[in-house]
């Protein structure tokens, strides 16, 4: 509602419109915020540092075993207590969710594990990660994890490309047409029933998550790093006269 009220006279007398996935200016036309053009052009990513110093003891303890990865905010938004949910489906992987802690939603994580019946394979890191831990997390993970209700792009799950996990992805978010068109892992609805069959699938086929994940290292190297990006960028630029 705040962007029909505030911006719709800065939309309208814009030369063009930047998103970052297909679902995003799909958004906006619903809205009836258009501009005379729409770049479609995805964020970037960096390639992974060099291995560095050893995480903290919380994420040492946290990646202990085979586990699937969620990396962000710690929000409703996220859609986090369906995938604690379809864990209890999945009975030989760990679940590892770590990032900032909003509004104290780390406390109804801890019981929707409990609740499901899966607290002794869910383990919650409330706080920023960055650095060695975040490292740590990608290198020990089996596959990353964005269950979105809804999300621009999702940063993390590219990030995670580029290390060579495969991601699976909601609807709901604007990197599935990224995952998909890269073979880079799977794509489901944000439903508990469908988060579960994806990840079961991806923990019975370590064949088929290894070629995913190839496959997402080497789109995410050569058509979303940084330098790509911002030439793409340039170019449109350009384009606006």
């Amino acid at each position: 509602a705040w962007l029909t009220l505030f911006e719709r006279r800065t939309i309208r007398d814009a030369a063009a419109i930047h998103v970052t996935a297909a679902r995003e200016a799909e958004d906006f036309a619903a809205l009836g915020l258009t501009a005379q053009r729409i770049i479609a052009l995805p964020n970037g990513v960096d390639p992974p540092p060099a291995p560095s110093d050893a995480p903290a003891a919380d994420i040492a303890a946290a990646t202990a075993g085979r586990y699937a990865l969620y990396l962000g905010r710690l929000n409703w938004k996220k859609n986090l207590g369906a995938l604690i949910a379809a864990m209890a489906a999945v009975p030989g992987l760990r679940l590892v969710l770590a990032g900032n802690d909003e509004e104290g939603h780390a406390a109804s994580l801890h019981e929707a594990a409990r609740t499901h019946g899966v607290a002794d394979r869910v383990s919650v890191v409330a706080r920023t990660v960055d650095g060695a831990d975040k490292e740590a997390l990608f290198a020990r993970a089996a596959m990353f994890v964005l269950p979105s209700l809804n999300e621009n792009f999702g940063n993390a799950a590219l990030e995670a490309m580029v290390r060579g996990l495969p991601v699976i992805a909601s609807d709901g978010a604007g990197i599935a047409e990224v995952v998909r068109a890269a073979g880079a892992g799977l794509v489901c609805a944000p439903t508990t029933g469908a988060l579960a069959g994806a990840v079961d699938a991806l923990a019975g086929d370590a064949g088929a998550a290894r070629a995913m994940g190839a496959a997402g290292r080497a789109a995410a190297l050569a058509d979303y790093g940084w330098a790509s990006i911002a030439t793409r960028m340039v170019a449109a630029y350009r384009t606006l006269g």
